[in-house]
């Protein structure tokens, strides 16, 4: 994200959209009420020298207020729903509702009412120690399938059956060589289409030391890992999310330590309950006295529309902040968000134990 302009007394912030994570950002800072500006496109009417009912797409800058945000994983779009409030007069748009599509490399202000919050503007400002792309491939005898890892989850952007026959087949080594030449060839493409600099091979038998003997010749600016798991397929992708090498080279990844503040939570609410709580008004509770050592929150909840449950939600966040806690924001797209959000979407580790 490259912020371009901030007026902290209009509560105005300008920025350039750099890659899919920003936009994921953006989607759980633009709330219900904010006023958006960016170029957009609008069906307008045409005059009666054109035709009667005749209308033309045509590129505008548009203000809305808005009513809700919607993001799709991996479809590289922001799509901001609202009231035009700012428009050129001459057609008439004023009051009308308007989508905003957001796309990489776009440009887009946000003013808030309230003005932006320190939280806020820290999390727009964040910037990355590196620009790591992870590339996991998982291959068995049956199936193979890749995904790259994102803040807001893992993109599965490969996935297909393999036919390798039984030992007894007199054909198979061949066989082998065709199918192994074939994912090369895939994982090539995704390679240079994605930009990936980092390939963790996994599976449960030696195709894949094959597999990543050839990639190592074929690629030289890529570093490659090798990792044994159960079985091939988005399975074994998922698999290998949970093992100790990726964890040493993706630690920069919120996906994975996600999955590791769960579990350490669960650990905890298990063994040691004091330590843990969740739940909205128990989490404002303990944020209110500096007990929270990490707070766990889903995007949704700082979305939400309701203004009482947003009020609680700002207040946790500014506390936490102010007692110099960890805060770390869930994807509702993958399954540490989703254990996260059968708790009630809200959950924090403590500094200390605190009988309830």
């Amino acid at each position: 994200m490259k912020i371009l302009q901030v007026n902290e007394k209009q509560g105005m912030v300008k920025v350039k959209v750099e890659s899919d994570e920003d936009l994921w950002l953006l989607y759980t800072t633009i709330v219900k009420g904010d006023i958006v500006y960016a170029r957009t496109t609008r069906e307008i009417k045409a005059d009666s020298t054109i035709g009667r009912g005749s209308s033309r797409r045509i590129p505008l800058i548009l203000g809305i207020k808005v009513l809700k945000c919607e993001f799709q994983p991996f479809t590289n779009r922001l799509r901001i729903h609202g009231i035009i409030i700012d428009a050129p007069e001459r057609y008439g748009l004023q009051g009308s509702h308007h989508t905003i599509s957001v796309d990489t490399g776009a440009e887009i202000t946000i003013i808030k009412e309230k003005g932006w919050t320190p939280i806020l503007l820290k999390r727009l400002n964040r910037q990355r120690l590196s620009r790591l792309k992870i590339l996991i491939v998982a291959i068995d005898r049956d199936e193979v399938a890749a995904g790259i890892l994102y803040d807001y989850g893992i993109n599965i952007i490969l996935d297909h059956a393999i036919r390798v026959q039984g030992k007894s087949y007199e054909g198979r080594e061949g066989i082998i060589r065709q199918v192994i030449a074939e994912v090369v060839k895939e994982i090539e493409g995704v390679i240079t289409r994605y930009s990936i600099n980092v390939v963790v091979v996994s599976g449960p038998g030696f195709i894949k030391e094959e597999l990543l003997s050839i990639l190592k010749d074929r690629i030289t600016n890529v570093k490659f890992y090798l990792e044994h798991v159960s079985t091939g397929g988005v399975k074994g992708v998922k698999e290998t999310l949970r093992k100790d090498s990726l964890r040493n080279v993706a630690k920069e990844y919120g996906l994975l330590e996600e999955e590791e503040l769960i579990e350490r939570f669960l650990k905890l609410l298990i063994k040691d309950p004091e330590r843990v709580v969740y739940g909205l008004d128990d989490v404002l509770k303990m944020a209110e006295i500096g007990a929270i050592e990490t707070l766990l929150i889903m995007d949704e909840f700082l979305t939400v529309i309701d203004v009482e449950t947003r009020r609680k939600v700002e207040k946790i966040l500014t506390l936490v902040e102010n007692y110099k806690g960890a805060i770390k924001i869930f994807s509702s797209h993958h399954d540490p968000g989703l254990q996260l959000k059968s708790l009630g979407g809200i959950a924090a580790i403590l500094r200390y134990k605190v009988p309830r």
